[in-house]
């Protein structure tokens, strides 16, 4: 009986990570402990209303934890509350369905329900006035107004992710990818320098998935977070195979340094540095810039496939190595 019951266990334990795994890939983890905590000032709100000093702290800290949304387009999904065109003393409830919007963070604005007045923490919004008004906005549709949303009775899409949801959508959608990635940088000898190296000969061509935009997406952010480039020391390098320049894709080279010191600003997917001009397969890439001996002389960018990297060596863990 106590072998059943631990069977039964051990399945709903199981199951419970296969939900919690299939949530984090299908929502953004940590734009719910955002709005979370923005229901929980609404519920606060009920009992104590906030003070004028309470109401910026709040709309400030919420902020904060938005980070870089804040500012950038979302798909928004519900009713927005917006001042009337023809009279500005009066709103409207508009419904918006999957509009591209900006958010502008958080607001807490009054509410009333059976005479009471309520604060409440909703998002601040800019949309475009064609998303609103329709053609009867007989306006240009760059132009934005401001708007307020519930948090409750809405949904936001989002262009990008987090390296918490990216991981989670890549272990869904194609799990054999991110299990090859973490066997090869997780178990590189040295630090970022040799993780970079270890996805030398990685063959993308292999994963269908990767057609998809958003799962390159999820893969160009997942790198970042395992790899953590150094952006602000210098790479020693040798370097032989093709590249391209930044300001000139449309050209490819073969590039052939000895020695260099580069930058490496970030990894990409790009397509396959091929002469094949129908080749729809992806590449492993950095965006490098190579440091000329001449300090007098402009340094030059280039996109380079990890495979044309021979050699990668940090200059801060060599200077650190030898001065300790």
């Amino acid at each position: 009986m106590f072998e059943s019951e631990n069977n039964i266990e051990n399945l709903f334990n199981e199951s419970s990570k296969e939900l919690n795994g299939l949530e984090a890939a299908f929502s953004e983890p940590f734009v719910e402990r955002v709005l979370e905590m923005g229901r929980t000032y609404n519920e606060i709100f009920k009992e104590i209303p906030p003070t004028e000093e309470e109401r910026a702290y709040i709309i400030q800290e919420l902020d904060i934890e938005w980070g870089t949304i804040k500012g950038t387009i979302i798909k928004y999904t519900g009713n927005v509350k917006v001042k009337d065109r023809d009279d500005e003393g009066e709103v409207r409830i508009i419904f918006i369905d999957g509009a591209e919007v900006v958010s502008n963070g958080f607001y807490i604005e009054p509410e009333y329900a059976n005479g009471r007045e309520l604060q409440k923490v909703k998002h601040h919004l800019f949309v475009k006035f064609n998303d609103l008004y329709g053609d009867e906005s007989g306006e240009d549709n760059g132009n934005l107004a401001g708007a307020t949303g519930d948090i409750d009775s809405s949904s936001i899409e989002l262009d990008s992710a987090s390296a918490e949801r990216a991981r989670a959508w890549l272990t869904i959608s194609c799990p054999e990818l991110i299990e090859e990635i973490d066997l090869r940088v997780l178990n590189a000898a040295g630090g970022e320098d040799d993780a970079i190296v270890s996805l030398r000969g990685f063959d993308l061509s292999i994963y269908p998935e990767l057609s998809d935009d958003f799962t390159r997406n999820c893969l160009t952010i997942y790198l970042q977070k395992v790899v953590e480039i150094d952006l602000y020391a210098p790479y020693s390098t040798k370097l032989d195979g093709y590249a391209r320049m930044l300001d000139d894709q449309s050209n490819l080279y073969t590039l052939k340094i000895d020695g260099a010191l580069v930058y490496i600003n970030h990894l990409i997917l790009h397509p396959t540095f091929n002469l094949d001009e129908t080749d729809t397969a992806w590449s492993l890439a950095t965006v490098i810039t190579v440091l000329d001996e001449d300090r007098t002389e402009d340094p030059e960018q280039y996109i380079v496939p990890i495979d044309t990297f021979k050699e990668l060596h940090s200059i801060r863990s060599a200077f650190y190595e030898t001065n300790s």
